[in-house]
């Protein structure tokens, strides 16, 4: 087995180049794990509004979608957002028993209605693509006596998907709670949701096919203190988990790190903007500790997330640059203790993976080479350097694509605008396979991402395999990022 190379070695020759370079030290714990997410910590989104606009040019069975989904897998599909509070499965006549929201662009006509042909269309999908469905349900059909959540609709929806045999499902309800006043003019306190979901809990046990179904919830907003009518989402979190984290089996809230409509290039590359999202899981930490107790955990899901809110940021939240503040945010969740990361949207929007032609953003080549090559298991990483240019995770490899039980897998992120950087992990290896990712035009708007020298592009409908290229250094161009395998780390952690 072979040491690393110095790492001096390779800046040495990009200088006689005359090119600037720098060269850091990494260090990695592989003798034990820091934390073990699903196998889904990679999952995607489809936004409610979808239904409201005939679904688009979105088709979840056409195989181009499928094949993409599939090379997700293992992952949940949540159908989820702001409109689901406007959804109503299978419904023609108005509810006039029940408070609804007030929305005059919808206000519960047809075009609010779950289709039985789309929701079977969905799950057909992921049947194929092997994906659970995490359904967010309607918390807005609120009985006008009690102001309580009412479960009529809901309950039809299970009972449909009882007899069609539809098991792979989880639940939630309500869609960022705290953000009603200003969405719905309607407030419902984190006690209230929690008397909801239990509830939700009593309708789903009743069947059952789904007697040990996920619950997840309350899905609140970025935990940062908000003005005007939204309620500060840490408290609602609080509010919620307090009441009702025995009814639910993870909790769940979402980040963006800024409005899509004002973002700026250097906002993708910004590290203070990236350590916001670590500060807010330290929020999220403290509160679970003062409601359970010092030492106690609880399951944590990032249940929708991107990097710019509003439907993301025009041709950047589906360019080149996004693809460091994703990279990023999947390397604090894993090393957080996060189970689940889920990326607004598979479909939709600036931030979508996927473009309005079924043709993948460079985002989903990042999520595609994460699926394929990060394991569940993550490690600590450190780099012996004050520099702040460079961000790198590390974690056992997800075996298969070259790798075998004991290899790591680094990925990380050269944030300097000027250096390469060559990063030299401090275990013995026997080569590395490197995946590096470059804008293929060399522009961070760029449409289209390269990977090791070469465009990425589905072959017809297909995902391809990506080959590595066989390397004995970790290096990174200048804003670039990659992932890289340790061959033959050994690592005890990840036997």
């Amino acid at each position: 087995m072979a040491m690393p190379l110095k790492k001096s070695w390779l800046c040495t020759v990009l200088l006689m180049h005359q090119m600037a370079c720098f060269a850091l030290d990494i260090g990695i714990d592989t003798s034990q794990y820091i934390h073990q997410a699903r196998d889904e910590f990679l999952s995607i989104d489809l936004d409610c509004s979808l239904i409201a606009h005939k679904w688009e040019t979105f088709h979840p069975l056409n195989p181009a979608v499928v094949n993409m989904a599939k090379s997700l897998s293992p992952a949940i599909l949540r159908l989820g957002g702001t409109s689901c509070d406007w959804v109503i499965f299978n419904e023609t006549r108005r509810i006039n028993n029940l408070l609804t929201p007030t929305n005059p662009d919808l206000d519960y006509n047809e075009t609010s209605i779950l289709k039985i042909t789309d929701w079977d269309n969905l799950m057909n999908l992921t049947h194929q693509a092997n994906l659970s469905l995490l359904f967010d349900a309607n918390v807005m059909l609120r009985n006008k006596s009690s102001a309580r959540w009412d479960p009529t609709n809901f309950h039809h929806f299970l009972v449909y998907n009882d007899k069609k045999g539809y098991s792979n499902m989880m639940f939630e309800l309500g869609n960022e709670p705290n953000n009603y006043p200003a969405h719905f003019n309607r407030t419902i306190t984190g006690a209230q949701l929690a008397q909801d979901y239990a509830t939700l809990n009593r309708v789903v046990r009743r069947f059952p096919r789904y007697k040990h179904t996920l619950i997840v919830g309350a899905d609140v907003g970025n935990p940062y203190l908000h003005h005007g009518l939204q309620l500060d989402p840490a408290t609602y979190i609080y509010d919620f988990f307090k009441a009702g984290h025995n009814l639910i089996n993870a909790l769940t809230w979402h980040q963006y790190y800024f409005a899509g409509a004002t973002a700026k290039v250097d906002d993708f590359l910004n590290a203070t903007i990236m350590d916001t999202f670590p500060q807010q899981v330290q929020i999220v930490k403290r509160i679970i500790k003062r409601v359970l107790g010092k030492g106690k955990s609880f399951p944590v899901w990032m249940g929708e997330t991107s990097s710019a809110y509003n439907s993301g940021a025009p041709k950047l939240s589906d360019r080149y640059v996004a693809g460091f503040l994703w990279m990023d945010k999947l390397g604090v969740a894993a090393k957080s203790g996060y189970d689940v990361v889920i990326r607004q949207t598979f479909y939709g929007g600036y931030y979508s993976l996927l473009n309005k032609n079924l043709k993948p953003h460079p985002d989903f080549w990042l999520s595609l080479l994460f699926k394929r090559l990060v394991g569940t298991r993550s490690l600590a990483l450190t780099i012996n350097s004050t520099i702040t240019s460079v961000r790198a995770y590390a974690s056992c490899s997800k075996v298969g694509s070259g790798a075998t039980k004991g290899d790591v897998t680094i990925y990380a992120m050269n944030l300097d605008r000027n250096s390469s950087v060559v990063l030299t992990p401090q275990l013995p290896f026997t080569s590395i396979h490197a995946y590096n990712m470059e804008p293929s035009d060399s522009t961070l708007s760029s449409r289209y991402v390269s990977i090791n020298g070469k465009t990425a592009r589905l072959v017809g409908n297909t995902v391809p395999s990506i080959p590595p290229k066989v390397a004995s250094s970790i290096s990174l161009k200048p804003l670039t990022f990659g992932l890289f395998v340790l061959v033959g780390a050994n690592a005890t952690a990840c036997m």
